[in-house]
């Protein structure tokens, strides 16, 4: 559970362009108080969603319960000169298909399920910058041997 390193990892290695430009829920949150955006023109930042129960299967001295883990992929693109958006939406739009094309079907070692996509949608937009979020579900087992 909560594969958040693992998935930043990922990412980082498929979509080149957000290696060392991916922040975590503790910077997200400082940036959010303060009302500001990342100094960086490509980057995002890789969000706990949440933990969602599935079927329970129990045996002897056995529990097993499908889970589901969710986590938020949040794209922050922002192009200088660009009032209306148009070229922050040019330059966001191939990077979410790389990220979503690099995380789908993909599970970190040890899980028995893959990552499948959720929803993605634009959430909003600062000054010259636009924000998108990518929300992903990895389909995952919780065991507990009595």
């Amino acid at each position: 559970m909560l594969q958040l390193d693992a998935l930043r990892t990922r990412i980082e290695d498929q979509v080149p362009a957000l290696a060392g430009n991916l922040g975590n829920a503790a910077q997200f949150t400082l940036l959010v108080d303060k009302g500001q955006l990342p100094q960086w023109r490509i980057g995002g930042f890789i969000l706990p969603g949440g933990l969602i129960g599935g079927q329970v299967r129990s045996a002897t001295a056995a529990f097993i319960q499908d889970v589901q883990e969710t986590i938020a992929v949040v794209l922050v693109c922002r192009v200088a000169s660009d009032p209306t958006g148009e070229k922050a939406l040019d330059e966001i739009t191939p990077l979410v298909r790389d990220v979503v094309m690099g995380v789908i079907g993909w599970a970190p070692d040890g899980v028995p399920g893959v990552f499948s996509l959720v929803k993605g949608e634009l959430v909003g937009s600062q000054g010259n910058a636009l924000i998108f979020q990518l929300d992903f579900a990895l389909s995952d087992q919780l065991r507990k041997i009595a």
